[in-house]
């Protein structure tokens, strides 16, 4: 005869063991949920969907709470169990997708860096609105949600220590980082107070000229070389060959 369970994972510790091999910085879940977000806009997209794509990132100082809202695809039942509540499951990794960057589906649990909870709310086209609510012990549930729209909405719930990213100016830096160029570029809610990122990125600079002054411009030094790529220069994510624009 035998007996079984499963593991007693705490999500928290273990993600701040290896976080600290993957991460530089506990700050990067910000650059994970909207990369999840993008990544979401970008399959419903690739579905065939007509809309305006849209990422809001909301700052609750007093419920030391964060909100990241996208109108991507969405998740069913059997994709919050598959997706979220298995670490490393993934939606992602179809080697033909090329639509998307996450691959390894940790993304949305590098929230657990700083959080005690997270929320998921969310909606498929054609589907019912779910709620997955997880803790960083490793428990979760799911339940019935209240969303009408298709997309997805994360809660991150801040632990104790991590109440600093409760902070508007902070979660604006950490766009203005790591999300500058991005399509649809986010937009960022405190209060009555709605800030839209994103500036037009450096390789759409008409000339080479242009485009080399740019990037030193984003990057504070000259490029030792510029390469354009154009879109029909990849096949299935290879690159067929560059064009040198200019050298420095």
């Amino acid at each position: 005869m035998t007996d079984g369970d499963s593991f007693d994972v705490d999500l928290a510790a273990l993600l701040r063991v290896f976080g600290g091999h993957m991460y530089s910085t506990p700050a990067v879940f910000v650059r994970e949920l909207v990369q999840n977000a993008l990544d979401a806009i970008a399959l419903r997209r690739a579905a065939g969907a007509e809309f305006e794509a849209s990422v809001r990132i909301e700052v609750d100082e007093a419920g030391r709470t964060l909100r990241f809202l996208d109108n991507g695809i969405g998740l069913d039942r059997d994709g919050l169990r598959e997706h979220l509540s298995r670490v490393g499951g993934t939606s992602k990794r179809a080697p033909t997708d090329a639509t998307v960057i996450g691959q390894f589906g940790i993304g949305l649990l590098s929230g657990f860096l700083v959080a005690e909870e997270l929320i998921v709310d969310t909606r498929l086209e054609g589907g019912a609105p779910l709620r997955w609510i997880a803790s960083a012990n490793g428990e979760y549930r799911i339940e019935p949600g209240e969303r009408e729209a298709v997309g997805t909405e994360v809660t991150v719930r801040l632990d104790a220590d991590s109440q600093r990213f409760a902070d508007a100016s902070t979660i604006r830096a950490l766009l203005e980082k790591y999300v500058p160029f991005v399509d649809p570029s986010p937009t960022l809610a405190h209060g009555d107070d709605v800030t839209r990122f994103g500036t037009q990125p450096p390789w759409a600079s008409g000339s080479d000229d242009d485009l080399a002054g740019s990037l030193e411009t984003a990057m504070g030094e000259p490029p030792l070389a510029v390469l354009r790529f154009d879109e029909a220069d990849t096949v299935g994510g290879l690159t067929r060959h560059a064009r040198p624009s200019s050298g420095r």
